[in-house]
């Protein structure tokens, strides 16, 4: 529940030097959002964090009152929660009953508290209210959310990209995506109840994506990005502080641009879907924490402090809701097929000779070969297993056998 929200830029960026390069620049900003944090956090039952707006112009420290007890009291049944199903998903008008009715505890003296009997609704200090009456033609109508982020701010060149190359790839990979587990869980009620929340994420980002090149396709966006980069690039020129100022901008701004696109197939077809086990995931975290838990609690990367243990603890439990062996290898065989296809010079090296990937080849055979051991010989597949490796250090698990953390 959100209690506080505080503009903190002028923290932030106080004394930044426009010339110091990014990393610099980038854990200067780091370390000053995790000091922030930490005094945010002093008081009991809070959980804080600095977002970033506009590419870092501004900065908002936000404080929450975090509930571990929360409590369904109603939801929908299926036919009135997704009337329509993926066919109407992201359509208007749409006729769906999408919500469920949860309430939040508190310990008897108002103060957030574990799962108990004894715990009281929660009562916040402001509230809106239901009109019983409905509503009138012409009423105020409200939309409430966090949107997670926009692009409207990025240049023409990457506007361009997102819709010639990253939607469209997104989109058809996802597609592939879907069909691979839809295969793998055709016969298997129990495994396509676990994956049913992974299809319906995949559903709504693929159509999310054909949406917005529908839309694209009949817009001038790219054009329109141009023309006001036009413009702009004359202000800066107009003036000669600006221009000393700004008018490299833009020319730093491509050399970036198409550095990062340079990059935009090993990041997709490696970092985001070659890696994309539930095994290997966990490993990847288990591994992180250990290498992390090496520093002083303060100068640990965002996500592995001691204030995030729960959380990866319970990321870890998590994993056996949505996760089932054979559906696992099954899904990850066809995603490393899909990174090995692309241009060698993107491929990781320790990656390839695991699989044994020469060049844009792979060898079957030897691909099924592998999986089949590394699942059978790992551990991390038991949730017993992947707590307790939670403690282990960096040393251990560098001496482990399990093949996920040897690979992660």
């Amino acid at each position: 529940v959100t209690v506080e929200v505080r503009d903190v830029t002028d923290v932030i960026l106080a004394d930044l030097d426009a010339g110091q390069g990014g990393r610099e620049r980038y854990q200067v900003i780091e370390d000053r959002e995790k000091a922030l944090i930490a005094d945010c956090e002093k008081g009991e039952g809070y959980r804080c964090r600095v977002a970033s707006y506009h590419g870092g112009l501004q900065y908002e420290l936000i404080r929450q009152l975090e509930i571990r007890d929360v409590r369904l009291v109603y939801a929908p049944p299926e036919s009135v929660g997704k009337y329509g199903g993926d066919i109407d998903n992201w359509m208007w008008p749409r006729h769906t009953g999408d919500f469920a009715f949860y309430r939040a505890y508190v310990g008897p003296d108002g103060k957030p508290a574990d799962p108990d009997a004894e715990n009281v609704p929660f009562l916040p200090a402001h509230h809106l209210e239901i009109a019983a009456d409905g509503v009138d033609e012409g009423d105020f109508v409200m939309v409430v959310g966090y949107p997670g982020r926009t692009n409207r701010y990025r240049t023409a060149a990457e506007v361009e990209s997102l819709f010639s190359w990253s939607y469209p790839t997104r989109k058809r990979l996802f597609e592939e995506w879907i069909g691979v587990v839809e295969e793998a869980t055709s016969t298997r009620p129990d495994a396509a109840l676990k994956y049913a929340p992974t299809l319906a994420g995949l559903n709504n980002a693929s159509k999310n994506y054909g949406g917005m090149l529908e839309g694209f396709s009949r817009s001038d966006a790219v054009p329109r990005k141009q023309s006001l980069e036009a413009e702009l690039q004359a202000w800066i020129e107009a003036d000669p502080e600006r221009e000393a100022r700004y008018g490299a901008a833009f020319s730093h701004l491509a050399k970036l641009v198409d550095e990062r696109q340079g990059l935009r197939e090993r990041d997709l077809y490696y970092l985001y879907l070659a890696r994309r086990s539930s095994l290997l995931s966990s490993a990847r975290t288990l591994y992180r924490l250990s290498r992390e838990r090496e520093k002083p609690d303060a100068e640990r990367e965002p996500g592995y402090q001691d204030r995030d243990l729960t959380r990866i603890r319970e990321r870890l439990i998590r994993v056996d809701r949505s996760f089932d062996a054979d559906v696992d290898r099954f899904v990850w065989r066809h995603l490393i097929g899909r990174y090995a296809a692309i241009p060698t010079e993107m491929h990781v090296g320790a990656f390839d000779e695991w699989f044994g990937i020469d060049g844009n080849s792979v060898d079957a055979t030897y691909l099924d070969l592998k999986l089949g051991e590394m699942y059978a010989e790992t551990g991390l597949d038991e949730q017993e297993t992947r707590l307790a490796w939670m403690d282990a250090t960096r040393v251990e698990l560098e001496k482990s056998d399990d093949p996920f953390l040897r690979l992660a």
